[in-house]
C-alpha cells in the first residue's frame, strides 16, 4: 500500500529556490536546459534524506526524511 509523505515547508521552499535560481539564469539571458525529474531528485535527496526535520514550533520531527522517489519529485513540479 502506498503512502502519502506529504512535503514539509523546507521541502517546499527548496522546490522554490531551485524553480527561482532556473528562471533567474534564463531571464539573465543565459541559455540553459532545465533539469528533468530525475537529477532534481538526485540532488533533493541528497539535501534532505536523512535530515531530521522541525514542526512549525520548532520541535524535531520523529523520523529522519526517507528519500523521495521520481513521482513524488515530478508531481510537484508539475510534469
Amino acid at each position: 500500500k502506498k503512502t502519502i509523505n506529504a512535503f514539509h515547508p523546507d521541502e517546499d521552499a527548496w522546490i522554490m529556490l531551485l524553480h527561482h535560481k532556473l528562471k533567474g539564469t534564463v531571464e539573465a539571458g543565459h541559455n540553459i536546459k532545465f533539469p528533468g525529474p530525475a537529477p532534481i531528485s538526485e540532488a533533493f535527496n541528497n539535501f534532505f534524506a536523512g535530515k531530521i526535520l522541525k514542526d512549525a514550533n520548532g520541535n524535531d520531527l520523529l523520523l529522519p526524511r526517507e528519500p523521495r522517489d521520481e513521482i513524488s519529485i515530478k508531481g510537484k513540479l508539475g510534469h
